[in-house]
């Protein structure tokens, strides 16, 4: 027969563990920090395109060709080809990402803003794409 202190102690233990149960989920689904906006999440899928696409063209001589896509049709290119893990889904806020290189030598990304479009040019400069102009330029710094 159980003493009356073991009782207790295996009580208390059990109280234990479910109040440190308790304490984990509820630290699991609050981290203090709001989620990121939008465009914080659209400016980290952009970062990791262009590294992406840089090391694409690093090991393929150019970058993958497209006249005007949504950044989904370069998985075979980056994802198939090992450059990157997964393309990032887009937030839905905002009409999709989408790719341009008409040469390989340089590309487009037509980004979103604070619900404006925006264009990110590498290795070229003022090429209308999406008619915008210098000043749509997108800047996630």
């Amino acid at each position: 027969m159980e003493s009356m202190w073991l009782k207790i102690v295996k009580a208390l233990t059990l109280l234990s563990a479910a109040a440190l149960c308790v304490f984990a989920v509820l630290l699991a689904m609050d981290t203090g920090r709001p989620p990121p906006s939008p465009d914080q999440v659209r400016a980290g899928t952009a970062k990791l395109l262009m590294a992406a696409l840089e090391k694409y063209r690093s090991a393929k001589g150019a970058y993958p060709v497209f006249s005007n896509n949504r950044i989904t049709d370069l998985k075979p290119a980056l994802v198939d080809g090992g450059f990157l893990s997964e393309i990032p889904r887009d937030p839905v806020d905002a009409q999709p990402m989408r790719y341009v290189s008409t040469t390989g030598t340089s590309y487009g990304i037509l980004s979103t803003k604070n619900r404006q479009p925006c264009l990110i040019e590498v290795g070229i400069s003022n090429t209308g794409w999406w008619g915008l102009t210098s000043q749509s330029l997108c800047s996630y710094d």
